[in-house]
């Protein structure tokens, strides 16, 4: 009988070491699909990145293509213009995205607690940017789950957009006047 439970244990500790690799290959996949346009990057069709200025400005979509569709009782920020904040190494993945502060809320007067808009832009099949807020942010975050946009939150709806998607994010001031860049990247729902 102890060499029949060598046996038994035996494909259970390859399908362990098997799926822990096929965990990996995955993970290396997900990290290869992830785009990151804020390095520099120009995302497909969106008219290339506006030229940085010399505080490091660059959106790689033009902002006032983004329009403002599920805004919510918090209004929209058209007319948001870029200061102070600046994002970067923008990583789209499955359920979640990460990316990294080069200048911080910080920049706009705001401590580490303070929370602003944060607002994501999806491209549709007729070449349209629909968006809005999505959740908060402060400075200690680096990362947002798509779940408000899946589930409806300020009228978050993704029907017309393709899989993959386009998609844009920005961090604007509640105080309707300031916002970060915009970076982009492709969404794999």
């Amino acid at each position: 009988m102890t060499k029949y439970k060598g046996l038994i244990f035996m494909p259970a500790f390859c399908l362990l070491f098997a799926g822990c690799e096929f965990y990996d290959k995955n993970e290396d996949k997900l990290k290869d699909e992830s785009r990151s346009w804020g390095d520099g990057g120009i995302p497909p069709n969106a008219g290339g990145p506006v030229e940085p200025d010399a505080g490091g400005w660059a959106d790689e979509v033009p902002y006032h293509l983004l329009k403002w569709t599920f805004v919510g009782p918090d209004g929209q920020y058209p007319e948001a213009v870029p200061e102070g904040v600046l994002i970067k190494d923008l990583r789209l993945h499955k359920h979640y995205f990460t990316f990294k502060f080069e200048r911080n809320l910080s920049a706009w007067g705001y401590s580490k607690e303070h929370y602003e808009f944060a607002c994501a832009f999806v491209k549709k099949e007729d070449g349209t940017w629909i968006g809005g807020k999505f959740d908060w942010i402060s400075s200690a975050e680096d990362s947002r789950i798509y779940s408000n946009m899946l589930s409806g939150y300020n009228g978050w709806r993704l029907g017309g957009v393709p899989n993959p998607c386009e998609f844009a994010f920005v961090v604007v001031d509640t105080r309707k006047n300031r916002r970060s860049n915009v970076l982009t990247g492709l969404w794999h729902r």
